[in-house]
Order: structure tokens, then C-alpha cells, then sequence
């Protein structure tokens, strides 16, 4: 009866545990079907020493980005020809010069289109002081035919055209002189240069030029020195109310210089003169004349003597009294 009864202990306690292992093993399968995908695995314990390793597939290695290729030559060389800022500033300065260029080029022309007209007119200019020249030259011949055999009527007649010569021969020089400038402005606005024979003819155009007017300052202050040396020459005269003009038109011819009346002048303001000397100067007259009537103005020019009034000096003339005070020239 004992051994009947632990049997049967024994096998209730065999089917309790059968029953337990079932229960388990069904929880397990059960817990496997409700796990979410993507979980991660439990980390299995650590295996006893001596148990085989579970096999490990190798994780696969990433490859490396491949770099961005780049665009074709062509696309790169358009890119670079019109973005680069080196390039951008050359191109302005470019544009600049090219305005620059259109500007010389317009100014050129103007100067081109003045020059030429200037040339024209000097070069009639010389034509007409050449021609004044031979006409002059022509007097000047007749007048000395006729003083060699007699005919010469008025002595001062040989200075007169003989001035009138030299004048016409320096308005020759000048003008001659203008256009040798003309030509050399001429010949840098095209750019061709000056040959040695026409670089001299410059200069010498230029050389002549400030000799020109040396010497026509030398002329013109030997003709008043003349002048001057007339004014020390003793002189008579005896007049009771005689007009003014007819006293200066006694006193020319009688000490051999020219008079010339001021007709706009001396007609609205002509004096009557009364004066009685012998033996003064002809400077000293005009004074006395001058201090009578203080409206009155002898004036000076090469080797004529200019009546006018005060009011109407001539530029270009030497009045009485700064030629002449206190009865004597001054030096």
C-alpha cells in the first residue's frame, strides 16, 4: 500500500512538472509572436568555456561618396572669361581708352579742318604782302630815277617811299613768318616730321621775326631822335590871329618835318594865335603855344608832328611835354 502510494506521488508530481514545462514553453512561443519587429535581440548569457562561438555574418562597408565632377573645359573657360574680376577691370579700362581715342580723334579733326583754313588765308595773306612789296619797290625805283636827273620835286619824297618799302618788306617777313609756324603745326598734327631744311626755315622765320620788330622799335626812336633834333632849331615867327592850323602848316616846311591836323579836333577848337619870337627854339614855341591854350596837344610821332586836342592822343604817340619841358628835350 506505501509503495502503491509513493507511486502515486511520484506521478503527480511527474505530471505537474509536464504541466508546468508545457505551460512555459507555450508562454515562450506565445512572447516570440508578440515581439515587434526591428526589437533588438536579447544579448545571449555568456557561454560556458569550451562552447562554440554562434557564427557572425560580417557587416557590410559603406563605399565612399564619389567627388562632384566637374563641368566641361569649355563651360569653364566661358565661366572664368566672364566673371573674372581681373578681366572686368581690364575690360573698363578698356572702355575708357577706346572714349579716350574717340575724343583725340575728334579734336584732331577740328585742328586738321581750322589749320587748313588758316593756311589758306596766310597763304593769301603773303601772296598780297608780296605783291605791296614789288608795287613799293616800283616807287621806291621811280622816285630814285627821278632824283638822279633832277625831276624830284619834294625832297622828302625819297624817305617817305622808302619807309613805305621797308614797312611792306617786314609785313613780308611777318606773314612768311606765320605761315612757316602754320606749316610746322601742320606737320605735327600729321604726324610727319620736320625736315632739317624747313626746321631751319623755322627758326629763322622766328629769328627774323624778333629782328622785325627790333628793328622797327629802332627806326621808330631814330625818327623821333630826328624829330627831337628839329625841335632845337632856331626858328622866326610873327603872327597876329592866325588860326592855329595855318601857324603848325608855317612851321613844317619851314624846319622840314610833316604836320598833320587833327580835322575833327582843331575845326570845333582852332585858336588864334599871336606871338612874335626870333632866334627860340622851335620847342620852346610849341610850349609857349601849348601853355596859351591848354586844350591844345602837340603829339609826336616818327618824323611827324600831330596837332590835336587833349582828349584825342593817339596810342601809339609821345605827347609834347613828356618829349619836352622847361625849354630843352628830355633825355
Amino acid at each position: 500500500m506505501r509503495i502503491t502510494r509513493d507511486n502515486s506521488s511520484c506521478v503527480q508530481a511527474l505530471a505537474v512538472v509536464f504541466c508546468w514545462t508545457v505551460l512555459v514553453s507555450q508562454c515562450g512561443v506565445l512572447w516570440g509572436q508578440d515581439k515587434p519587429a526591428g526589437a533588438a535581440e536579447e544579448k545571449q548569457p555568456p557561454s560556458k568555456a569550451g562552447a562554440q562561438k554562434p557564427a557572425v555574418s560580417p557587416t557590410p562597408k559603406k563605399k565612399p561618396q564619389q567627388e562632384q565632377a566637374l563641368p566641361p573645359l569649355a563651360v569653364l573657360l566661358d565661366e572664368a572669361l566672364e566673371h573674372n574680376p581681373d578681366i572686368r577691370v581690364a575690360q573698363s579700362k578698356v572702355t575708357e581708352a577706346e572714349a579716350l581715342l574717340n575724343r583725340t580723334r575728334l579734336t584732331v579733326i577740328q585742328q586738321v579742318m581750322e589749320l587748313r583754313q588758316a593756311w589758306e588765308m596766310q597763304k593769301q595773306l603773303v601772296a598780297g604782302a608780296v605783291e605791296l612789296k614789288n608795287s613799293k619797290q616800283k616807287e621806291v625805283q621811280r622816285v630814285m630815277t627821278q632824283d638822279l636827273v633832277g625831276a624830284l620835286k619834294n625832297p622828302r619824297e625819297m624817305e617817305s617811299v622808302t619807309a613805305d618799302y621797308q614797312q611792306a618788306e617786314m609785313e613780308v617777313v611777318r606773314a612768311q613768318a606765320r605761315f612757316a609756324v602754320l606749316k610746322a603745326k601742320l606737320s605735327y598734327l600729321l604726324g610727319s616730321p620736320l625736315t632739317n631744311k624747313e626746321a631751319d626755315l623755322v627758326k629763322l622765320r622766328q629769328r627774323l621775326r624778333l629782328k622785325t620788330k627790333e628793328l622797327a622799335v629802332h627806326v621808330q626812336q631814330k625818327r623821333l631822335e630826328n624829330l627831337g633834333a628839329k625841335l632845337d632849331e632856331k626858328t622866326v615867327v610873327d603872327v597876329q590871329d592866325v588860326p592855329l592850323s595855318e601857324v603848325a602848316r608855317y612851321l613844317g616846311p619851314l624846319h622840314g618835318f610833316n604836320v598833320v591836323i587833327d580835322g575833327g579836333a582843331i575845326d570845333k577848337h582852332n585858336p588864334p594865335i599871336s606871338i612874335k619870337a626870333k632866334g627860340i627854339k622851335l620847342g620852346t614855341l610849341l610850349q609857349a603855344i601849348q601853355e596859351q591854350h591848354p586844350q591844345v596837344m602837340f603829339v609826336l610821332q616818327p618824323e611827324v608832328l600831330f596837332v590835336t586836342t587833349k582828349d584825342r592822343i593817339p596810342k601809339d604817340a609821345v605827347p609834347f611835354d613828356q618829349f619836352w619841358k622847361n625849354g630843352k628835350r628830355v633825355p
